[in-house]
């Protein structure tokens, strides 16, 4: 008799689930851009807020960074697990950083954090997994943030996940950055919304 290869035997399949988790972020911004990030209500607290609302039980540290050079000696010092970069940084462009960045880290997921769409058309042409992973849109909303970590965590577990723990996948079709910054955040509460009245139900 064949063993069916999506069922979870025991506990420890369980508990291989998930095994990627971002819990170090490099943040690479201006001082401006950081500043808007900080009075928009802190971005820090913001991300706090969003995993508590959403029921995780851990949220990711965020460390700043306004130029290349100071980039690459963070990560040269410690391990980080996600780079989001802004458009403005003061000594280069977040291409030429993304790529630096890949030549290194080939594995490192950087995303390109944006306050508009339109701030991204004119390199369009020139984003490529060699620099830049996936674009999104800051439109003031924080849930932006856990979906941003919640979408590279997924990318890197859901091949596992879903051989191991039979876990079911929703595939979202979108190539607009502002649309799929907007619907990743209300998909992620609804699935955590869900759960949490399917966990309430089996007490």
């Amino acid at each position: 008799m064949k063993k069916n290869p999506f069922k979870i035997t025991n506990n420890n399949g369980f508990n291989e689930l998930m095994a990627h988790r971002v819990h170090e972020i490099l943040l690479v911004a201006s001082p401006y851009d950081a500043f808007i990030l900080e009075e928009e209500g802190g971005l820090t607290e913001q991300i706090m807020t969003e995993y508590i609302g959403m029921n995780f039980n851990y949220a990711p540290r965020v460390t700043r960074s306004s130029t290349a050079t100071s980039t690459m000696k963070y990560l040269s010092e410690n391990k980080f697990d996600l780079v989001i970069v802004m458009l403005r940084i003061e000594d280069t462009d977040p291409i030429s950083l993304g790529s630096a960045i890949k030549k290194l880290y080939p594995k490192m997921p950087v995303i390109l954090l944006a306050f508009d769409e339109t701030e991204v058309k004119q390199i369009n042409q020139i984003i490529s997994p060699s620099s830049i992973n996936r674009v999104f849109i800051w439109s003031g909303d924080a849930s932006v943030f856990p979906a941003i970590i919640k979408y590279v965590e997924d990318r890197k577990n859901a091949e596992k996940d879903i051989i191991k723990g039979n876990v079911r996948a929703i595939i979202l079709i979108e190539d607009s950055p502002r649309m799929y910054s907007i619907l990743l955040p209300l998909i992620y509460r609804e699935i955590v919304s869900l759960t949490k009245k399917s966990n309430e139900k089996n007490f």
